[in-house]
């Protein structure tokens, strides 16, 4: 993939954006699976798509990836739901500070030994250029477990929270005298 970070270099910004955006919904479109898989597991990819549009835009191309169980064999599908995983636990931290990818995935993917993660991990180790803190252990809530996502927003404790009856959002009231309406599915 290191060809995709190359040819971003080479073209101007809004172009980069553009492709980006449309490149995972083309080789879904196309079935281009393996092609696919291979774009949502590279870090450079991630890292680019993640600072042009942002951690959400990341996170739908994995549920995209996912839409069809046909199209990806039971190995892919667990790598891309550890990977969307991790990013949706990480939108809180990633949505401010898009650089924190790496520390975010070596935190909370450290422990798994699925190959593809193994090799996601050494290639984000390869990508830092600056001096970045790397995990040693897995130390950040890792996906899978009962946390989804970490949403933020207020700037005083929570009091109260309540769900709709469809489950779709929730209302959260705080001490800093705002109520907010979360949409639960993108936070």
């Amino acid at each position: 993939m290191g060809e995709l970070k190359d040819r971003l270099a080479k073209i101007p910004r809004e172009d980069g954006r553009w492709l980006l955006e449309t490149l995972p919904g083309s080789l879904w479109r196309a079935s281009q699976t393996a092609r696919l898989h291979q774009l949502l597991t590279d870090f450079d990819f991630m890292q680019a798509k993640l600072a042009e549009c942002g951690v959400q835009a990341l996170i739908e191309d994995y549920d995209l990836a996912m839409s069809s169980d046909v199209l990806l064999n039971p190995e892919q599908t667990e790598t891309l739901q550890l990977i969307a995983g991790t990013l949706r636990l990480s939108t809180h931290i990633l949505a401010s500070d898009t650089t924190q990818l790496a520390e975010q995935l070596w935190g909370r993917l450290l422990s798994f030994e699925n190959p593809e993660i193994v090799a996601l991990l050494e290639q984000a180790k390869q990508a830092q250029k600056k001096p970045w803190f790397r995990p040693l252990t897995t130390n950040f809530t890792p996906p899978g477990g009962p946390l989804i996502r970490t949403l933020t927003g207020h700037s005083s404790g929570v009091s109260a929270v309540a769900i709709t009856p469809d489950g779709k959002q929730a209302v959260s009231a705080s001490f800093d005298k705002t109520l907010k309406l979360w949409d639960l599915a993108t936070g």
